[in-house]
């Protein structure tokens, strides 16, 4: 055998060596290690030891503070829904708050309002109370009486007052025809005493022999005609045919009309706005006709 191949035998041989020797201790050092950390794969991890017992408990530790992480994290999703519906809740209940305080401050407004018209009704209640009063009435209220029972009272005083009222206004009427009667007897007497006062008064006679002036024998002022006598033939006409005038101190004092001739007795009335000032006809006043021209 040459030298150079027992020198790799032997070199060869002692690696070996060493490999089995470095084997063994990496035996021992893994099975050192194995017990440092609570033993191998054939021990159970209720019998383990060291850093592997640890290791187990630092898991349980870790699982438990997940498991709290975990119900910690529902916990706070359920505060936060809870709170987010308990700020919808006080959203509703301002909007619910803000609408009660419009709807209060409309009714403090109808209220407010409700009051001026009632103040308004007493300041007319208490006027009508004094008109009453002042009329003679002499209306009175009894302390503790009610407006109520007030306005009974006073829709009673007007009822009786209504039919008051009516009576006298069913009076007043029948005094009315009655006065309507005596006027027009009352005109029909002072045509008479025309009549009469024209045939007994020799005066007037004279006068009415004139065909063109004839002398005033009554007058009534109240209804606004006057009475003269123009004799059978004088050839006036009822109507706005004929003129005349009646005539004082040869002033014209009103334009007639003729309303009636009845045997010669002539009764014309006259417009009261066409006088004069302060002049009326009256009794011996000349009546003319006032004749066209060219007659």
């Amino acid at each position: 055998m040459k030298i150079s191949q027992l020198i790799v035998t032997t070199l060869c041989l002692g690696l070996g060596g060493a490999a089995v020797y470095y084997s063994v201790d990496q035996d021992k050092v893994m099975n050192l290690l194995l017990a440092v950390h609570g033993g191998g794969p054939n021990v159970e991890d209720g019998n383990a030891t060291g850093l592997r017992k640890e290791n187990q408990e630092l898991e349980r530790a870790a699982a438990q503070i997940s498991s709290e992480r975990n119900d910690a994290v529902k916990q706070t999703e359920q505060s936060q829904n809870v709170m987010n519906d308990q700020h919808a809740q006080r959203d509703d209940a301002e909007l619910v708050l803000r609408n009660h305080q419009r709807e209060l401050a409309d009714v403090q407004a109808k209220v407010k309002e409700a009051q001026a018209n009632i103040e308004q009704l007493r300041n007319a209640f208490n006027e009508a109370l004094e008109q009453l009063n002042a009329s003679g009435l002499n209306f009175s209220i009894s302390p503790g009486q009610s407006y109520m029972e007030v306005l009974e009272q006073i829709k009673t005083l007007i009822a009786k007052e209504q039919a008051r009222e009516k009576k006298l206004a069913g009076e007043l009427k029948d005094a009315l025809a009655k006065h309507k009667a005596a006027a027009e007897k009352l005109y029909g007497e002072k045509l008479e005493l025309a009549r009469a006062t024209r045939t007994n008064t020799a005066f007037f006679k004279e006068y009415t022999k004139n065909d063109d002036e004839y002398v005033i024998d009554a007058v009534d002022p109240r209804w606004n005609y006057v009475c003269f006598n123009v004799g059978m033939d004088s050839g006036l006409i009822v109507g706005d045919t004929t003129s005349l005038q009646v005539r004082r101190s040869d002033n014209s004092v009103a334009p007639l009309r003729i309303r009636s001739i009845d045997s010669g007795e002539v009764i014309a009335d006259y417009d009261p706005k066409k006088l004069p000032g302060g002049i009326r006809p009256q009794v011996g006043d000349v009546v003319f006709r006032i004749k066209p021209q060219g007659r």
